[in-house]
């Protein structure tokens, strides 16, 4: 996003567009700090390729840090590092890491975003992945009690799916989130922040009993309807982006015409960083509703939470997942009083993986991380087709 034409500079000037997207209104930076009242200075925390990781005021951070929500022991001890350098207010010297002014944030109306106390908050922005439906995360802080915290969460794409948080995601019961307010014009939606911390485990029990509870109950969706449902969004997706259309085709013949598939309101992104846990691994809060579904397939966040674990957090490196999946699953569906054999894990691994592999390839392009493993696991499968269901563990 922020790479120099003559070197891999962070530039300025599309750092300013990129806020003014985000406020709807002028912002500009400055190298030094420019002599004017409506001026704040602010930490640019940059990515490896220069672009945009997170924005934080200069002085008085207050909570801010602490809003990051460490989840691996590695960036544990880096946050601890960063609020170190910051107390000391050297932050700057730190590789990817530099200080500018910024103009423009004084004249923000902050009450539009439910924002009702004076004076006006610290600000921490968090700029998401590069995708379709990026969106910029805005922490409101009030620099004494961090329970008063609001989160605004920005649309900066052509592409909004925070209608469908608000919606979709506040119409599912799991759903714990307390939204303050919703902009479908401006696409902006503001909630009330979840204290707790991230942990990077093993989906266990409790997830597992958390997701079954939102199984429903009523007529079962055909075989032919998913798999028609799956070959139209293939369809929708330029086809110079299926590289995987032929291994598509070939697992969706394994699926009967005739199987039923339950549904399920789903989280569509549930994973080990959308998970808050308040005081241990038993009790938590899930975040980010934007790719909820109301008829979801069941089962699909139960495979979601641990091919992204092994994807983002194990490299690749956890053993028997088949084994490990199919027991959760068999726990899941005991909710319902439903007994799941090895042919019905398999068809449900197999339509489950090409819809979470088509809705990543279409938001994130084929370039992405998960993108790529699904596409690998679903490669797997193909061949193995050879193979009866109980022989692929």
């Amino acid at each position: 996003m922020t790479k120099s034409k003559s070197s891999n500079i962070w530039d300025q000037k599309k750092t300013a567009a990129l806020l003014s997207k985000i406020f709807k209104r002028d912002i500009f930076l400055y190298s030094q700090r420019k002599k004017a009242i409506n001026t704040n200075e602010f930490y640019f925390v940059l990515s490896s390729d220069k672009s945009i990781k997170f924005i934080l005021p200069k002085k008085d951070g207050c909570h801010l840090l602490s809003y990051l929500s460490p989840t691996t022991s590695t960036s544990k001890v880096m946050l601890a590092a960063l609020k170190v350098l910051y107390r000391l207010r050297i932050l700057g010297l730190m590789p990817n890491i530099t200080s500018c002014a910024v103009n423009g944030l004084s004249y923000v109306d902050w009450s539009k975003y439910g924002w009702t106390k004076a004076p006006a908050p610290k600000v921490l922005i968090v700029i998401g992945t590069e995708k379709e439906s990026q969106n910029a995360v805005l922490f409101l802080d009030d620099s004494v009690n961090v329970k008063n915290t609001l989160v605004v969460k920005i649309s900066i794409n052509n592409v909004c799916n925070l209608t469908n948080e608000y919606n979709t995601g506040n119409a599912i019961g799991a759903n714990r989130t307390q939204y303050i307010t919703f902009n479908p014009e401006e696409n902006f939606l503001t909630q009330k922040y979840s204290p707790g911390f991230r942990k990077i485990i093993d989906l266990n029990d409790s997830h597992v009993d958390y997701l079954s509870g939102s199984l429903l109950l009523k007529e079962q969706k055909l075989g032919r309807d998913v798999k028609r449902s799956l070959m139209s969004g293939l369809d929708a997706i330029d086809r110079n982006q299926i590289y995987a259309f032929s291994v598509v085709q070939t697992l969706l013949a394994s699926v009967s015409n005739t199987s039923l598939f339950y549904s399920a309101h789903t989280h569509g992104d549930f994973a080990p960083y959308n998970i808050i846990y308040e005081k241990n691994s038993q009790k938590f809060v899930v975040i980010d509703w934007e790719n909820a579904n109301l008829d979801g397939l069941a089962l699909s966040d139960l495979f979601n939470y641990v091919y992204i674990k092994d994807c983002l957090f194990s490299k690749h490196k956890s053993s028997n997942l088949d084994s490990f999946l199919y027991l959760m699953s068999q726990r899941y569906f005991s909710y319902i009083d439903t007994q799941i054999d090895l042919g019905a894990f398999y068809e449900y691994k197999v339509v489950i993986i090409i819809n979470e592999f088509l809705l990543r390839l279409k938001d994130a392009g084929p370039d992405d991380v998960y993108v790529k493993y699904l596409y690998k696991v679903m490669k797997n499968e193909s061949e193995k087709q050879h193979l009866e269901p109980s022989q692929t563990f």
